[in-house]
């Protein structure tokens, strides 16, 4: 069954407040970022591991970073991998547009928004439109 043109319409102007929160936000959060990278930030083993997952040398970046922390002499100052989730989520990007900095910040400027917009709607649910 097709799904009738007017839907999406519909659901624009029902959640109008969401998009333009979400858009705004979007727009706050590119215009403060800089451009590039430092690499002595987490960020950095995060788009290691992304890169890893894109191509299929994961265990190889594991590896890599376990020799790195057991032959320093700040061991403790980094885990051997970070929780896989934002890789994870990085790594579409990685495979698709190699390691561009700006593709890779909006998958954080997009959680940024969504978490937002969750705010947005728990406060709204529970102290009213107004106060969200």
């Amino acid at each position: 069954m097709t799904e009738p043109l007017h839907r999406p319409v519909r659901w624009a102007r029902r959640h109008w407040r969401h998009i333009a929160v979400g858009s705004l936000m979007v727009w706050m959060a590119r215009s403060v970022q800089e451009p590039g990278h430092g690499w002595g930030d987490d960020f950095a083993l995060y788009i290691n591991q992304a890169r890893g997952l894109a191509d299929g040398t994961l265990w190889d970046v594991v590896a890599d970073n376990r020799f790195a922390l057991t032959n320093s002499a700040y061991a403790t100052f980094s885990p051997v991998a970070y929780p896989w989730v934002l890789p994870l989520l990085l790594a579409p990007i990685v495979t698709l547009f190699g390691i561009d900095y700006p593709m890779l910040k909006l998958v954080g400027t997009f959680a940024f928004a969504a978490a937002g917009i969750a705010t947005m709607v728990v406060t709204a649910r529970r102290s009213g439109r107004i106060a969200a």
